[in-house]
């Protein structure tokens, strides 16, 4: 009876569980796009999938942005391709379509490649003059250093001399 009881309650939290994640190869079958499509988008926006042994999933509402993301991104682009492109075969279109999201995915991940690039340089940068500075600070503390040391010398030969005469 015990048994029963616990049972029905990790079936109860495992359905509940479950609710909250979707497998990646359901969600290409219901989004429609092509996998790498997929993981373009969820990279370009900072989604992660889990992994469970050799199954990856995803929370539902990850699952509804990319599903929202993909949808606005084909009305645009077929707004767009809908004058530009005469009747194709049925084959012909549908890979069309996969290649043009890629595409599209490529450039907002270039693009965002691009900025980190710029901002990656600006910090270098300022590091190599924060280096140059401290390299100019070092260099004034050794002629510092240099002088202190000359002085005391000349005094300890100076000592030396007058306890000669």
């Amino acid at each position: 009876m015990c048994y029963e009881i616990l049972d029905s309650d990790f079936n109860s939290l495992l359905g509940e569980f479950m609710e909250t994640r979707i497998p990646v190869i359901e969600a290409l079958e219901k989004i429609g796009c092509a996998r790498n499509t997929l993981y373009k988008l969820m990279n370009l926006h900072g989604i992660e999938s889990t992994r469970e042994g050799n199954q990856r999933f995803l929370k539902k509402e990850d699952y509804e942005k990319l599903s929202e993301l993909y949808q606005t991104t084909i009305k645009k682009r077929k707004k767009q391709e809908k004058s530009r492109i005469s009747k194709l075969p049925k084959e012909a279109d549908a890979r069309l379509e996969q290649l043009i999201e890629v595409a599209w995915t490529e450039r907002q991940l270039n693009a965002r490649l691009t900025e980190e690039i710029k901002e990656l340089k600006e910090q270098i940068k300022n590091l190599l003059e924060l280096n140059a500075e401290l390299v100019k600070s070092n260099l004034h503390l050794i002629g510092s250093v240099r002088h202190s040391l000359d002085a005391q010398t000349r005094r300890q030969q100076a000592e030396s001399s007058a306890e000669d005469i």
